[in-house]
């Protein structure tokens, strides 16, 4: 009786880890945008209203705001200078793009600066200028905040799916 008992419950935690893991992997491999491009992304959603989670798909953008359970964000896109250089830009005030999404319970959050203290550490693919280092959602979240005592806005490629956000990956500014 004790034996079939702890089969049974072996077999449940190994059929709900594997639900768990088949779920995870279920977020489609969507095409990522060009991480410097020159103009923002359309969204097929057709959003028209504020704080509207942007459609399925990867956003390059950068976060506003933050709290415990959501991240407001809007689309950015590179603007280049006269010196071969060039910074991101967001939208003109007053348009309709600025986006809100719940955060996924396991989100995956690549930093370009590592999880310590930001600049004491670099962990970014010199070849994308992509973050390479996965950190907490709790680092993502305080770091998050900061920005809007700061200013520091940290643009990022961000995964939706299904309406809420399941990865967030740092983009290095040369």
């Amino acid at each position: 009786m004790k034996r079939s008992l702890a089969a049974a419950a072996i077999v449940f935690t190994l059929a709900t880890a594997g639900t768990a893991t088949a779920e995870a992997a279920a977020v489609p491999d969507f095409p990522v945008p060009e991480v410097f491009g020159t103009s923002f992304q359309k969204d097929s959603s057709g959003a028209t209203a504020v704080y509207s989670p942007h459609s399925d798909g990867i956003l390059r953008g950068w976060i506003t705001r933050a709290d415990a359970y959501r991240l407001e964000y809007e689309p950015i896109r590179w603007k280049r200078n006269g010196a071969g250089g060039g910074r991101f830009v967001g939208p003109l005030p007053g348009s309709v793009s600025l986006h809100a999404s719940a955060i996924e319970e396991d989100i995956v959050y690549l930093s370009v600066s590592g999880c310590g203290p930001v600049g004491k550490e670099v962990t970014v693919n010199r070849r994308t200028s992509l973050g390479v280092k996965r950190c907490s959602d709790k680092v993502l979240l305080d770091r998050a905040k900061k920005i809007r005592s700061k200013g520091d806005r940290r643009p990022a490629l961000i995964t939706i799916y299904r309406g809420v956000i399941v990865k967030v990956q740092e983009i290095h500014v040369p």
